[in-house]
């Protein structure tokens, strides 16, 4: 019984125009249809779930290249200058979803700098929200410290029309 090798040694020897090919079919077959969850708060923004990103972005430079140069997956800088954050994805298979936590302190929002608007929302996640196709909005409630369960609605796309039931209107 003959065993495959782990490794193709003869890898780097092969033509620079094969070698691009075959990092841009590894990263088509590592794009997955992940979800990637941004909470917003009225005090701060956090990332709560985020896929890794393909490995072939850190396989070496080349694939590194390739994969940067690949359309359908983009990368974006999120947060604030002070403490932004990476995140990797397809706008037209990656679900991001907005989770909007706010207390009956802030759910009344009588100082405009503790609201939750989407001018907040977009100074977050800045090119990520108008890239995105499918934007999933998750509101939380949360009484004397404790979450409660919140609801979910499914936007339409960045710049279109959307309806929220009243009792989201005011996040």
């Amino acid at each position: 019984m003959t065993t495959t090798p782990a490794t193709f040694h003869p890898f780097p020897r092969l033509p620079t125009e094969l070698r691009l090919q075959i990092w841009e079919s590894s990263i088509e077959n590592q794009i997955q249809q992940p979800v990637i969850t941004v909470r917003v708060a009225a005090k701060g923004w956090r990332l709560t779930r985020v896929p890794p990103p393909p490995g072939v972005l850190y396989t070496n430079r080349e694939s590194r290249n390739a994969t940067l140069k690949n359309p359908s997956l983009r990368s974006f800088r999120i947060g604030p200058d002070s403490s932004p954050a990476y995140i990797h994805f397809s706008p037209q298979t990656t679900i991001l979803e907005l989770e909007i936590a706010t207390d009956d302190e802030h759910s009344k929002c009588h100082d405009a700098d503790q609201c939750i608007t989407w001018r907040r929302i977009e100074d977050v996640l800045r090119d990520a929200l108008s890239a995105t196709e499918t934007l999933h909005l998750r509101r939380r409630k949360i009484v004397d410290g404790t979450e409660l369960g919140g609801e979910a609605h499914r936007l339409a796309p960045y710049g279109g029309a959307a309806t929220l039931p009243t009792s989201s209107r005011g996040v």
